[in-house]
């Protein structure tokens, strides 16, 4: 047992040892929060205040679930199981959503303490230290260097795919392929028009229930209204944000709840040979080298449409050429007068068996 000097002195050390602590929270910049055993705040410093737009009154005695949030739980489990123990908890991410900050990811630290000493017989006083980390703008730059990584690997696949295939369709389907299996984008698709703006074909992936219904839709002319916008327009590109709202009757709006859609002409030299459409994460819509990525893509699709239809007329041409010249073969062997052909210098180049 302690005598009445020994208590006094235990709760000078005490003080002591809050007044460090306090110092220490005061010059940290991160958001830090100190707990009693039932998880309910006993201080916190002057950046959490600043951080998360509130005051000590709407803190102070408040449980850690209650100022962050906490719906599912997650946290207090964990902090449960560090309370009353010197562990730590590190790198414990969670979602955060205020009126003031909106959604948030914070990443929370934590450390159980002992402010008693461990000698002592009476009951040590339990409390948590916390550290909050706001880390939405670094998670948001890690997803973005990784999506832009996923489309140009995308980009770059589609280019190998463009110098071996030869035929259209199975260009735009294996281009819808690589682009969702690469995860550069959740949905792709690409329609296919002739010379007077007539559906020719379609391939998708990432959509595969919805997209049978569509394709019905657009054999007959009827396009999603961002199609028929980019179709209608001089300005070949076009982002459909809030899709689900805007375009009502699109049978993928709801596949593109969460993001936003990109539809861009596969032109080239005034030849409009259809539109590509993706999905892009919403965090990445309106970001300049996601647009400029994109961009390439559709000219890298056009630039491959027209080389495979300009080979296709050529092809086409010969074939006409070799028939013009059988037929008239067939006739000019079959007459009863002799037929002959030369060139500019009088050479005989033709003449009939007669």
């Amino acid at each position: 047992m302690l005598d009445n000097r020994q208590y006094i002195e235990k709760e000078r050390e005490l003080k002591r040892q809050r007044k460090f602590l306090q110092n220490i929270m005061a010059t940290i910049p991160d958001s830090l929060l100190v707990l009693d055993k039932h998880l309910r705040i006993k201080s916190a410093n002057r950046t959490f205040y600043e951080t998360f737009q509130t005051k000590p009154k709407k803190v102070i005695g408040s449980s850690i679930a209650e100022v962050l949030h906490d719906e599912e739980g997650e946290l207090t489990s964990q902090l449960t199981n560090l309370s009353g123990t010197e562990d730590m908890l590190e790198a414990f991410e969670m979602p955060y959503k205020s009126e003031e900050l909106g959604e948030r990811i914070l990443n929370i630290t934590a450390r159980g303490m002992r402010l008693a000493e461990e000698e002592e017989e009476e009951e040590e006083e339990e409390e948590l230290l916390i550290v909050v980390e706001d880390i939405t703008e670094r998670k948001r730059m890690e997803e973005r260097i990784i999506h832009l990584t996923n489309v140009l690997r995308a980009l770059r696949s589609i280019n190998q795919l463009i110098t071996r295939e030869k035929d259209k369709r199975r260009l735009i389907q294996q281009s819808c392929n690589i682009l969702v299996e690469t995860r550069g984008y959740p949905i792709a698709w690409i329609l296919l028009l002739d010379k007077d703006g007539n559906y020719i074909s379609a391939s998708s992936s990432g959509a595969e229930e919805k997209f049978p219904i569509l394709l019905e839709q657009v054999k007959r002319g009827e396009y999603p209204p961002c199609v028929r916008e980019v179709l209608a327009q001089e300005q070949p590109f076009a982002a459909c944000d809030d899709v689900k709202r805007q375009h009502i009757e699109c049978v993928l709006a709801d596949c593109c709840v969460g993001g936003v859609g990109f539809v861009n002409q596969l032109e080239y030299e005034g030849r409009v040979y259809g539109t590509i459409c993706v999905v892009v994460p919403s965090g990445m819509a309106w970001d300049k080298e996601e647009h400029g990525l994109f961009r390439e893509l559709a000219t890298d699709v056009s630039h491959a449409l027209a080389s495979i239809e300009s080979e296709e007329e050529r092809k086409q041409a010969e074939e006409a050429l070799r028939e013009s010249e059988k037929r008239f073969r067939d006739i000019t062997d079959n007459a009863l007068e002799w037929i002959w052909e030369s060139d500019a210098n009088g050479k005989y180049t033709y003449a009939s068996p007669v």
